[in-house]
């Protein structure tokens, strides 16, 4: 016969759960995060051979080009380089180290530690990385545009 629980102890067994898998995600993306500094160490990105599809068939910069080089930059904190890559990326970098924290420790306290950024911070920065691509194509604004591999 199967067991029966009371209400309370199969919510606080839920919450339980629910807790360890918040964890397990958070460690993951903790050894994505490693993996991706990691190749970001060792790889060259313009060893890689890859070329942005806008640039290449629309020549267009989307607000991504440069970016990997931009962050292998920042890494090394090469800033002023990294700007020169990817201006967006550079200035939004504390903003996503502090989106990431927030959230990381969220889930490991299992409580709200800090603040997060809220649904209108992020619609707001993706508006504006959208601006971005598009404004860096401008010839006023070419200064924006990454400098050729």
């Amino acid at each position: 016969m199967a067991e029966t629980r009371n209400p309370k102890e199969a919510a606080r067994l839920f919450s339980r759960r629910d807790a360890l898998m918040r964890k397990r995600r958070a460690l993951l993306s903790l050894i994505a995060l490693a993996a991706l500094i990691l190749a970001l160490l060792f790889i060259k990105p313009e060893e890689l051979g890859y070329q942005c599809p806008f640039l290449k068939y629309l020549n267009v910069y989307c607000p991504a080009c440069g970016l990997t080089r931009a962050a292998k930059s920042a890494l090394y904190l090469r800033f002023g380089l990294a700007m020169r890559y990817n201006a967006f990326f550079t200035i939004s970098l504390p903003f996503l180290a502090y989106a990431y924290i927030a959230c990381f420790a969220g889930a490991m306290a299992g409580k709200k530690v800090l603040p997060k950024a809220g649904k209108r911070a992020w619609l707001i920065f993706f508006a504006l990385f959208l601006a971005f691509g598009v404004v860096r194509n401008f010839e006023i604004f070419s200064f924006l545009a990454p400098p050729a591999l």
